[in-house]
This record gives C-alpha cells, structure tokens and sequence, in this order.
C-alpha cells in the first residue's frame, strides 16, 4: 500500500480538483462549439473538421525538472504519451468515477472521485507518484482542424 502524508494527500487531491475543472469547462466549451461547426459544414462554408485534445502536464520545480532532464517550463509529459479523447465522450462515461482505487480496502486515494482525465493521467501514462507530487500545471488544449477539400466527385 501506497503511505503518504496528510500535505501530499491534500497536493494530489487539490491536483485533482484541479484538473476536473478544466476538463468540465473544456467539455462544456466543446459542446457548443461541435455543433456551431456541425452547422458550418452543413452550410458548405467547411468541408468538414476534427477536434483533438491536447494534454500537457508541467512542473516549476527547478530541481525536479533537472534530476528528470527537463528544461523548466517544458512539458513533464507529452500529449501522445497520454491517452485521452473528449469529443465523442459519452456523458456517461465523462462523468464516471474513474478512481480504480475505489475498490481498494487501503488506499489513501480509494475515496476520491476521478475524472476521466485524471483517470488517464494516473492509469494511462508513465507518471508515478513522485511525479504527481511535482506537477504544477496541466493544460488541456482543443485543436480545432478545419477542412477544406478541392472536388467531391470521385476519380473515374
């Protein structure tokens, strides 16, 4: 079993309230912005689009960035290192209690509530605890892709 201080179960629960928040602002942003673009391409004014998520997690912490040869202020992670989608999420699985600790007797993070990039974050990626104990900042980025093709018509 994973033993941590009361200071390191308030930094990765606060980390976690943290991330929730910009993940439902993100989604939320995201349901007005799909079908503003559905009604676009609809609208001929774009051929079509594509939404992708990117994550980036970072720390301002000199030491820990140099002991993991990181220049400080570049991403502890990178996007392709995680895996995480947004559009297309089903709300049910959006907010679903992705803590897979839940189940667990003894675990100090058994009783939180993960989001689904929380989820991805600590099931998904490499980062371990310590890391988790340095990350001061996770961006969540929505590229937006707008496509515009030349001719429809098939080749004969």
């Amino acid at each position: 079993m994973l033993e941590i201080t009361d200071e390191e179960f308030n930094k990765f629960s606060n980390l976690n309230d943290k991330v929730r928040k910009v993940e439902v602002r993100a989604k939320n942003y995201l349901l007005q912005l799909e079908p503003l673009l559905q009604t676009q391409k609809n609208e001929g004014l774009i051929d079509d689009f594509e939404i992708e998520p990117r994550v980036s997690v970072f720390s301002y912490d000199e030491d820990y960035c140099k002991s993991q040869n990181i220049e400080l202020g570049d991403k502890i992670i990178t996007e392709k290192e995680i895996s995480y989608m947004l559009s297309g999420l089903t709300s049910e699985l959006f907010y679903l209690n992705g803590n897979e600790f839940k189940g667990s007797k003894n675990h100090p993070f058994k009783d939180l509530h993960f989001g689904y990039l929380m989820h991805c974050l600590v099931f998904h990626s490499q980062l371990d605890f310590d890391d988790f104990m340095h990350i001061d900042d996770v961006w969540l980025e929505l590229e937006v892709r707008l496509q515009f093709f030349t001719d429809k018509t098939p080749f004969k």
